[in-house]
């Protein structure tokens, strides 16, 4: 009997020494982080971490077009599973409706086409409804199915899309298709997805050295825990030398001339923005190959024949102030995206 008191003793002991290191480096670590990047930076990492508890990978679904959308979440999310609520068919006259396809860095009520709405009718456009139809982790492919199954049924006057990070993705796996099957399944959640889903929003949101290191793996906020354990095929080979060149380049370029061509052919403007990022805050490891392949991507989208460019990699890509990670947008940085685009809008006469 002693013995198990003595092996309970030490394994209780164990675990208080345990906890204690592990409150130590995590208070150790708030304190170094605040003092090295400031009042500023410290807030950034908070905000990031405090995504965590959000825990949006919970509130998707499979859907037979576009490999997913959001849970229905009335008002937040409507019953087609995109930021609502949707527009309604058909639209008012003297209506200005703009559709928004893109990835994370688009989606969600707060981010810049919630603000591109509030600086339309700031401005005078009183009539303006903007249906946000970006998703967390969306490719150029997904958008093009989510316009011609849903966005042209909504009767647009501008069709706004966002496209180029995620794509990347297609040219890192072996045997290349131009419909980007060859690594992406459809959204099925591994068998212990929800436990390790748990654990990693509770440490995200709590444990600010663990966000760091997520974000510092280049792990964004609001996707949850991997987004791609749902949509990756577990035998996808990746390649030892990304490919963005020949057929990558091909097939996203078909991808966005025909969001442009077939927006184009229902009656509306078709505008299309380049992705900006910040260096400084890309995973090490990701660096040679993000700047290889954005660049790819980005000057794809300038060559494209008839639609408006907004070049966001031009004017905001560098400044790092405005980037919760390399990629996505803090308040600010959507705040600055919106206006660019207000801008772009105005200039070019649309409205």
């Amino acid at each position: 009997m002693s013995n198990i008191n003595k092996l309970t003793k030490k394994v209780t002991f164990s675990i208080f020494a345990v906890v204690f290191v592990l409150f130590a480096a995590e208070g150790a670590f708030r304190l170094i982080y605040r003092a090295a990047k400031g009042p500023a930076g410290y807030d950034e990492l908070a905000r990031y971490a405090k995504s965590g508890s959000q825990g949006m990978i919970h509130n998707f679904r499979a859907h037979p077009q576009y490999l997913y959308t959001f849970q229905p979440s009335p008002p937040r999310i409507g019953e087609t599973g995109f930021t609502g609520p949707m527009p309604e068919i058909p639209k008012a006259p003297g209506e200005l409706r703009i559709i928004v396809l893109g990835d994370s860095t688009s989606a969600g009520e707060h981010a810049w086409p919630a603000r591109l709405t509030r600086l339309l009718k700031a401005n005078g456009v009183h009539k303006a409804a903007v249906a946000n139809l970006a998703i967390p982790g969306y490719t150029s492919r997904e958008g093009l199915n989510v316009l011609r199954h849903l966005g042209l049924a909504l009767d647009p006057d501008i069709v706004i899309a966002a496209f180029g990070h995620n794509d990347l993705q297609a040219g890192m796996y072996a045997g290349f298709k131009a419909n980007y099957s060859h690594f992406r399944k459809p959204f099925a959640p591994p068998s212990d997805a929800g436990l390790r889903d748990l654990f990693d929003r509770w440490c995200t949101r709590r444990i600010f050295l663990y966000a760091f290191t997520r974000r510092q793996k280049g792990l964004p906020p609001l996707m949850g825990y991997r987004l791609d354990d749902y949509i990756l095929w577990r035998k996808a080979q990746l390649l030892d030398q990304p490919n963005f060149g020949g057929e990558f380049a091909a097939a996203f370029s078909d991808h966005m001339n025909s969001i442009v061509d077939e927006a184009r052919n229902a009656g509306a403007t078709a505008v299309l923005m380049t992705t900006p990022w910040c260096f400084d805050k890309c995973p090490s490891q990701s660096k040679a190959i993000l700047r290889d392949g954005l660049k790819v991507v980005n000057g794809i989208i300038r060559a494209v024949d008839e639609a408006l460019v907004i070049d966001l990699d031009a004017q905001l890509s560098g400044r790092c102030e405005l980037f919760m990670d390399h990629i996505h947008a803090t308040p600010l940085g959507d705040d600055m995206r919106a206006g660019i685009i207000y801008r772009a809008l105005a200039k070019s006469e649309i409205f």
